[in-house]
């Protein structure tokens, strides 16, 4: 049975407010219905919505199998929502259409137009204000003991840094993603440390990227995503290939194939192949919209193309030492520069610094940041 956690249905409140939608949760609405929109003359619009039920009635009903349970109340909500959008309330069904099975076919196609919007909108929930991109720039983890003191208060407990951090910075990049699947409690405590329009991006599991090298990973793939659907803040999932994994075309497209397109994805390349044969990694990652993540660090070329809505960025650090780097304005310039440029096309960025020894990559988070908007 799934059911409403706190934290997520103030998630959902939140998003329901910003699209103009109230939002009223129900035990019942009836047989084989899980939610509706409601719209009066004078245009004030809410959404019913049922708090809990059995996910495999509504996917014997409705289909939808490539949203995971954990995702189902945001894609709810979304789905009327999209029914509002898309003016369906003011649509009345054709005098041509006499037949049941005629009005059925229309419902029907009505219902496939909001999926389809509201698949696109889980990507990116958030209505958006005017045309520019939104600048997401933050750090690669939140939990280094190296941060306490430097960043963190000493007095403040661990349990509280994430929390912390989110009044800082508008994202993080889970880190810890990549050596170990986190337990489903954790992953609501994040939920609930962090403002509803705070985004998360989680670092694909190394077992599909290193150990099964992006071959037969289907289960780990869909184990990946349900565990990360009990986070309404999850906005990318990135993908960080191993350097000995070289440009396989084939490779790469079954991997994007693989991928749930309602989920941002982006993939950093390790190996100079990839970069070699750009032109043709360039039309597989565009194919699937997924984004060709940019990387400083030092023997790889510096920024990447754009292959998908957003931008992704990754700063290691350059000289020997990466981790420990400190990076200096002039060094970041170009990249705000970059930046500025894309958030005026509509392309979202994001942005994660890497260089975690002592708290650097808060430091020159916050530099990057300001930079981009100087």
């Amino acid at each position: 049975m799934l059911k409403l956690d706190s934290s997520e249905r103030a998630w959902l409140e939140k998003l329901a407010h910003s699209w103009g939608v109230s939002l009223i949760f129900r035990d019942y609405l009836g047989a084989d219905m899980f939610a509706r929109v409601t719209i009066t003359s004078d245009g004030e619009a809410w959404v019913e919505m049922l708090q809990s039920f059995d996910p495999e009635d509504y996917y014997s009903r409705w289909g939808n199998r490539d949203i995971a349970p954990g995702e189902l109340f945001r894609f709810l909500l979304l789905h009327e929502i999209a029914h509002m959008k898309l003016g369906h309330e003011k649509e009345s069904i054709s005098r041509d259409v006499r037949t049941k099975e005629e009005w059925q076919r229309t419902i029907r196609e009505r219902e496939a137009r909001a999926d389809q919007w509201a698949k696109r909108c889980l990507r990116d929930p958030w209505p958006r204000e005017g045309e520019k991109g939104v600048c997401l720039i933050g750090c690669s983890g939140w939990s280094y003991e190296s941060w306490k003191d430097a960043y963190y208060p000493g007095s403040l407990k661990q349990s509280e840094w994430l929390s912390y951090y989110a009044k800082d910075f508008p994202t993080v990049e889970v880190n810890m993603s990549f050596y170990r699947l986190p337990f489903e409690n954790m992953v609501r405590s994040w939920a609930r440390k962090v403002p509803p329009c705070f985004r998360f991006a989680a670092k694909g599991s190394r077992r599909i990227t290193h150990y099964q090298r992006l071959k037969d990973c289907e289960g780990e793939i869909r184990t990946f995503f349900e565990r990360f659907a009990l986070l309404p803040q999850l906005s990318c999932v990135l993908w960080q290939l191993p350097p000995s994994l070289r440009f396989d075309l084939e490779l790469l497209k079954e991997f994007c194939q693989s991928l749930p397109t309602h989920v941002r994805q982006a993939i950093e390349f390790r190996h100079l192949s990839w970069w070699e044969k750009l032109d043709e990694t360039v039309e597989i990652l565009s194919t699937y919209k997924i984004a060709f993540v940019g990387v400083s660090r030092k023997g790889f070329p510096y920024q990447a193309p754009v292959t998908a809505e957003f931008s992704y960025v990754r700063f290691h650090g350059l000289g020997k030492n990466p981790y420990q780097w400190d990076y200096s304005a002039k060094e970041l310039k170009p990249w705000a520069r970059r930046m500025r440029e894309l958030l005026k096309k509509g392309i979202d960025v994001y942005a994660y610094f890497n260089n975690d020894f002592g708290a650097l990559a808060v430091k020159n988070a916050k530099m990057l940041s300001n930079l981009v908007l100087s």
